[in-house]
């Protein structure tokens, strides 16, 4: 595509950064399922009924599509798709006591911190700090992702800097 415009040019680099974010959040949603795995669900429970995974906390995580909101794009990475289930081995929901599934939000805070005690034999009673190793690494190498992404759909981010500059 020959770019004769400013109109075109942004057109060009918006599509760009679109799938350069595009594939971060896929790089990201891998990472932060590679740290559930290990810090989740990398133990046995002694509780032997909850040694039978669900893995829905696991597949609950997606990222949305990027979208532009006035001039900054965005994608988000979520947890929208957790469902309870019920547990007919255990006779209870999959995450939860006998009655009530836990709401999404507790569970996160109850995995990442760890309970300190359970009153319906809930595993995690030892933190399993996923959150806080996801934002470590986010924070360590987000950037470079982004970066890298960039460059590998064409667009250096000395490209994206240059022409600001120029435009200014």
């Amino acid at each position: 595509m020959v770019v004769s415009n400013l109109a075109q040019f942004q057109i060009l680099v918006n599509a760009k950064i679109e799938q350069a974010l595009r594939k971060t959040m896929e790089i990201l949603l891998v990472k932060l399922k590679e740290i559930i795995m290990e810090e989740v669900y990398s133990y046995n429970s002694s509780n032997e009924n909850w040694n039978n995974r669900t893995y829905e906390f696991l597949n609950s995580w997606n990222t949305s599509e990027p979208v532009f909101i006035g001039n900054v794009l965005s994608s988000v990475l979520s947890q929208d798709g957790f469902e309870f289930s019920w547990n007919d081995q255990r006779d209870m929901w999959s995450h939860g006591n006998g009655l009530y599934p836990l709401f999404t939000e507790f569970l996160d805070d109850i995995i990442n911190d760890g309970l300190g005690e359970s009153n319906f034999n809930f595993p995690a009673i030892e933190p399993r700090p996923y959150w806080t190793r996801f934002e470590a690494y986010c924070d360590l190498n987000v950037l470079s992702i982004f970066a890298t992404q960039c460059a590998l759909v064409g667009l250096p981010l000395s490209t994206l800097v240059d022409a600001s500059y120029s435009s200014s």
